[in-house]
């Protein structure tokens, strides 16, 4: 059984993370890599994080391969509060190594799966693709 993806808007702009929730009519913003307890610091896994930062917070062992892709297991290390999540597998495009997949491992058992598709990279990208527009008060949850 699957319940219909609730619809959210993730904004990485310079270091400030921002994760609109439409249906509470909220917004967590939170630095980059300082993580949330909203659990968005994880969702940025492979997008500009260095390996070294992943490697400080997360067992990384190598969950398969084919020749286009390469799957990593992450593992968040018992002294580590980075995750919200008991593993994350990150799929990566061998060509490119960016992410084209990341499954979320819950607790309670639940799973999230998001998939990076027709992805483009260094494309010129007008300014304000960078601005959250949100509706009058909306909650900011500063973490």
């Amino acid at each position: 059984e699957h319940a219909p993806p609730k619809e959210k808007v993730l904004l990485v702009k310079d270091d400030l993370v921002r994760v609109y929730n439409p249906t509470a009519h909220q917004v967590h913003e939170f630095k980059r890599g300082q993580g949330s307890k909203s659990g968005g610091a994880d969702l940025l896994i492979g997008f500009g994080s260095n390996s070294e930062t992943i490697r400080k917070n997360y067992d990384v062992s190598l969950a398969g391969e084919t020749d286009s892709e390469a799957t990593l297991a992450l593992v968040p290390k018992p002294d580590s509060k980075a995750s919200l999540f008991t593993r994350i597998e990150l799929t990566l495009d061998k060509k490119t190594w960016t992410p084209v997949r990341s499954v979320f491992h819950s607790p309670n058992r639940n799973r999230a799966d998001i998939r990076f598709e027709n992805v483009a990279l260094n494309r010129d990208v007008p300014a304000d693709t960078f601005e959250l527009k949100l509706p009058p008060n909306v909650e900011i949850i500063r973490n």
